[in-house]
């Protein structure tokens, strides 16, 4: 009788210790809003956190994890711009320290740009496109783009009408 009292001892202890690895691995799982699209799915990230310092720090930098959403498809349409054509981006994250903290590093939804080149490497100062990416709506998606620091226009083609929004 006194063995397997120490035996289901042994094995309760061990299933504790397994329930304890397994909590702190989930809770240790990396945050990844960059399906966030709206307060709703902000909402449900926050829900699903099991780290109740992760949630506060969510909720804390809501309003950055929304804009940064909101800027995610202007950056891609501008990435994508510039890979179609002679360019060059400087690509930053701006991930808010303390959520950089709780979470472990940067979050990719805080990746952004803080330089757009459109100059024509090893171009002289008349030289011109083939084709040119950098339309109107090129410049609209730009203008979305809060943490852009630098933008560098040579030339554009004349039928490019730019407004920012």
């Amino acid at each position: 009788m006194f063995e397997s009292s120490i035996t289901i001892t042994r094995t309760v202890l061990a299933g504790l210790a397994w329930i304890s690895v397994v909590s702190v691995l989930h809770a240790a799982k990396p945050v990844d809003p960059s399906q966030v699209q709206t307060r709703a799915d902000l909402e449900a990230l926050i829900t699903r956190t099991a780290s109740l310092e992760l949630q506060q720090a969510l909720r804390e930098n809501a309003p950055s994890i929304l804009i940064a959403a909101q800027q995610r498809p202007h950056l891609e349409a501008v990435i994508r711009a510039i890979d179609a054509s002679p360019g060059k981006i400087v690509k930053v994250n701006i991930t808010p320290e303390g959520l950089k903290r709780v979470a472990g590093g940067e979050i990719t939804l805080f990746d952004t740009l803080s330089c757009v080149d459109l100059a024509i490497p090893n171009a002289g100062p008349h030289d011109k496109r083939a084709i040119d990416p950098y339309d109107s709506a090129f410049f609209e998606h730009l203008g979305h783009i809060s943490s852009l620091e630098s933008l560098n226009v040579i030339a554009l083609l004349p039928k490019v009408e730019v407004k920012f929004p």
